[in-house]
């Protein structure tokens, strides 16, 4: 039987559901409520329609092939996740895999409510992982509490013609 670490690092290396971060020292006492060896892990993610159909395809996908893990999935909007997963944490029952804003990854994580993900050793491989874009999971200190699911990228597109037939100028976008 998978412990509940082993179990966790198995969900987040095989990307099978969309979560960022996993519980440090509730993970033992909360989350699935049997103990660190229950083979129970429970899951709290947000999203539309569309992100809680894929997850719980994920999660179904996740359970015919580890029939000895319990998953228990949790789902919110996004406006009642916080407000849910404060009082969680603080009774010392947060869910064992989470989904957590970038936001909010300092606030939890330099509380210790958040799993050092590199404690997993080889159990937990990220390094295909861009470490720009896996440092956005890292506290301050630099112990990483969360591994992104991708990125967002801010762009500009400019129709040279139509500036140019205005008079105006493409502004320096290299400072």
């Amino acid at each position: 039987m998978f412990t509940r670490r082993q179990t966790l690092a198995l969900l987040a290396a095989a990307g099978a559901i969309p979560v960022l971060a996993s519980c440090g020292p509730n993970a033992s006492s909360g989350g699935g409520g049997e103990g660190e060896d229950s083979g129970t892990v429970r899951i709290y993610w947000w999203g539309g329609d569309l992100r809680q159909t894929m997850t719980e395809e994920a999660l179904e996908l996740f359970g015919a092939q580890n029939a000895e893990i319990t998953v228990e999935p949790e789902y919110s909007e996004w406006t009642g996740y916080w407000d849910k997963l404060a009082p969680q944490t603080a009774g010392g029952d947060m869910p064992d895999l989470l989904q957590m804003d970038e936001a909010y990854i300092d606030s939890y994580g330099s509380r210790g409510s958040l799993l050092d993900l590199e404690s997993l050793g080889e159990a937990l491989d990220l390094s295909a992982m861009d470490a720009k874009v896996l440092d956005t999971g890292r506290l301050a200190d630099g112990t990483l509490v969360g591994a992104p699911l991708g990125i967002g990228i801010f762009s500009v597109g400019v129709n040279l013609d139509l500036l140019e037939a205005s008079g105006q100028e493409l502004p320096d976008d290299t400072t």
